[in-house]
């Protein structure tokens, strides 16, 4: 009987001997996974509006339009790769229509997309997106937080684009949805007219935004 209770206690001693090596083994695992990356330097690029383009498109029921819009200036706040902030300032003096072929047409559009019942550019020249933070997706692909403002309304919004590096350029190409509704611009939605058949403009905005810095 004596035997048989010091066969139990010394496995016992043993097994609590391997139970702690595993811990400690466990702990020093834990510990290099939650070990901080050294800080990267912030570097602040300024965008190169010549180079840097914006598309956008809007739909009706039956057909879309789409043209470009100029950007007037712009600054990218990086971390290695990861963008911490950002803002463009948009031109929307300069927005134009480039998918009707006639030019009377086209100018038309053009003319009604500045006055009130849109942008209204003559009170409201400029327009901005601001970024205030980015999550990684995948391997140079990320979302963005941040602002949009339109006829002097701020609201939040996210997008998601990519970012690479070129030498001391960085390239990012961008897309964006926004419903136009909540900036005021209510002409032509179903959501607040009736009866207006193919004559009804959808509320969604898609912007393609390609920047580049110098």
């Amino acid at each position: 009987m004596i035997k048989q209770i010091y066969i139990v206690l010394f496995l016992l001693v043993l097994s609590l001997g391997c139970s702690s090596k595993s811990t400690e083994k466990l702990s020093q695992v834990s510990t290099d996974k939650t070990e901080k990356l050294p800080d990267l330097p912030e570097k602040v690029s300024e965008i190169d509006i010549v180079e840097s383009k914006i598309k956008w498109t809007g739909k009706k029921v039956t057909k879309s339009h789409s043209g470009t819009i100029d950007i007037k200036s712009g600054v990218i706040n990086t971390k290695g790769f990861h963008v911490t902030s950002g803002s463009v300032e948009i031109d929307m003096n300069s927005i134009k229509n480039t998918s009707i072929k006639k030019k009377k047409s086209r100018e038309n559009l053009t003319r009604h997309l500045k006055n009130e019942d849109f942008f209204n550019v003559d009170s409201f020249p400029t327009s901005t997106i601001t970024i205030n933070s980015s999550n990684k997706i995948n391997n140079g692909r990320y979302k963005y937080f941040g602002d949009l403002t339109i006829k002097g309304i701020t609201n939040p919004v996210n997008f998601e684009g990519s970012i690479s590096q070129s030498e001391d350029k960085f390239s990012s190409k961008i897309t964006m949805k926004f419903d136009r509704t909540r900036w005021g611009i209510k002409y032509g939605s179903g959501r607040f007219f009736e009866d207006l058949g193919d004559r009804m403009i959808l509320d969604d905005i898609e912007l393609e935004i390609s920047l580049i810095t110098k």
